[in-house]
């Protein structure tokens, strides 16, 4: 009789708690947030460049768009410090993750962001592939002012 007294509470605490234990977690599948998403630049810094400069810019523009189109899942980049190189290094500031691709975007991850930069860990953003090329092309010393 005991037991029975025992058992019964625990039974129905357990179902009690069964949902909560399968809910998603806050950082899997946004857990019901919606990544925010990072458009395309509203300038154009080659644009903006004069002479040489303009021909340069447009060139490592060409290669960061490159770069950006050839981003699988899991690929590691760097977004300050030493962005879009061939591998991580000390001088990364803010480190992420690509946890999706998809038709002119590219869903990253930030899983390293050091202090006093505008990312945070976990944060999960969608860059458009002309956006995150403004990334690189704009660490590079690109302004929009001439």
């Amino acid at each position: 009789m005991r037991l029975a007294l025992l058992v019964a509470p625990a039974l129905c605490l357990a179902g009690c708690l069964a949902p909560a234990a399968m809910a998603r977690m806050p950082h899997v599948d946004e857990g019901g947030r919606y990544a925010d998403r990072v458009n395309d630049p509203r300038t154009d810094r080659c644009a903006a460049q004069e002479g040489r400069r303009k021909k340069d810019c447009r060139a490592v523009r060409d290669q960061g768009l490159e770069f950006v189109r050839r981003l699988m899942v899991d690929d590691q980049i760097c977004l300050e410090g030493n962005p879009m190189s061939d591998g991580i290094s000390s001088r990364c500031k803010v480190r992420a993750s690509v946890s999706d691709v998809g038709s002119n975007n590219v869903k990253l991850e930030i899983r390293h962001a050091a202090v006093g930069t505008r990312f945070k860990p976990m944060q999960n953003l969608w860059y458009t592939e002309l956006a995150l090329t403004d990334v690189y092309v704009a660490s590079l010393g690109f302004s929009v002012e001439p």
